[in-house]
């Protein structure tokens, strides 16, 4: 018998899709996956096209080998039929006393009808053989209109413009192009407004930078310029000291030899002078840490004048005490 899972191919009429493609809105929004829907569609169709040729195939197969075999049933039971229907007769004929004479007339004319019934039987089956015909009749003619059905729904299911399907598709895949072609302008505008936008950053960044690298620029120029003004001052400020030193050298060699012994108490009295100073000068720091810290060569260069100016006061006391004596 054939396979039951053909009976569960479905029309067109009883597919819900059909519904859903008579009416465009209600179709996917993406055509690729309704054309790959209907691919798959096409393919199951194709598949049960092939299977229930095969199931044709293996009915009419299996139908003439139980044909031939009920032949060959029919055409010996036909024969055994015959065998009987010749030695019945003879056998009658010997038990009978009343035909005793037309039994060999009867067996001679007997020949010919087993001839003549083997030919007009031929048409007749059996009771079993003619239902299993039957049923044989009927399952091809079932499996012929199953596969009829199905060719004709991969027919109607075939893409073609013509068709009510394909048009409403070509309509709908219209639609899907004009509205991704209208994305693809949004999105193009947005695009370039946004590569305009991050241009515009870009070009006011750049500004600043350039800003901000001119003001560092004219900053680093003024503190060059601080810097010889420094430089040029500490020269001076060197080659005043060179002289003080010079000068003093010079004092404490005539004051060494007139007074022999003065210079070093003179310079014991100064660096004591300049000990209580340091003292002082330490503790005015420490209340006015943050204006030395503003202006700390400045201060040093007082200081050092200041040292000058003191070692000058002093060669000039010690000079006037050794003439006062």
């Amino acid at each position: 018998m054939m396979a039951d899972h053909t009976s569960q191919i479905k029309s067109p009429i009883d597919n819900k899709y059909n519904s859903e493609m008579d009416n465009p809105d209600n179709i996917g929004n993406n055509k690729d996956s309704t054309i790959r829907s209907l691919e798959e569609k096409l393919k199951l169709l194709d598949e049960e096209k092939l299977d229930l040729e095969n199931q044709i195939f293996a009915a009419e197969k299996k139908y003439h080998e139980q044909l031939n075999s009920y032949l060959a049933r029919y055409i010996n039971a036909d024969f055994s039929l015959a065998q009987m229907e010749y030695i019945l007769p003879a056998k009658r004929a010997k038990f009978s006393k009343v035909h005793a004479s037309t039994t060999s007339g009867y067996s001679s004319n007997s020949i010919g009808t087993d001839a003549n019934s083997l030919i007009t039987l031929k048409h007749f089956f059996e009771p079993s053989m003619n239902l299993v015909y039957k049923k044989l009749h009927e399952i091809t003619k079932e499996a012929q209109n199953k596969y009829r059905q199905s060719n004709d729904d991969m027919l109607a299911w075939k893409f073609s413009p013509e068709s009510s399907i394909g048009k409403s598709l070509m309509s709908r895949i219209r639609q899907l192009l004009s509205a991704n072609e209208e994305l693809g302008r949004v999105n193009q505008t947005d695009r370039v407004a946004r590569l305009e936008s991050e241009a515009e950053l870009q070009t006011t960044c750049m500004k600043e930078f350039i800003k901000t690298n001119e003001d560092i620029e004219g900053v680093l120029e003024e503190a060059y310029t601080d810097l010889e003004g420094l430089q040029s001052s500490l020269v001076i400020l060197q080659q005043q000291i060179n002289q003080t030193e010079s000068v003093v050298e010079t004092l404490q060699n005539e004051l060494e030899s007139r007074q022999p012994g003065i210079v070093a108490e003179l310079m014991t009295a100064m660096l004591s002078k300049l000990g209580s100073e340091t003292e002082t000068e330490a503790g005015n720091d420490d209340v006015d840490n943050d204006n030395c810290k503003s202006t700390p060569d400045i201060h040093n260069d007082q200081s050092e004048q200041d040292d000058v100016q003191n070692n000058t006061d002093n060669v000039k006391l010690n000079e006037t005490c050794t003439e006062e004596k």
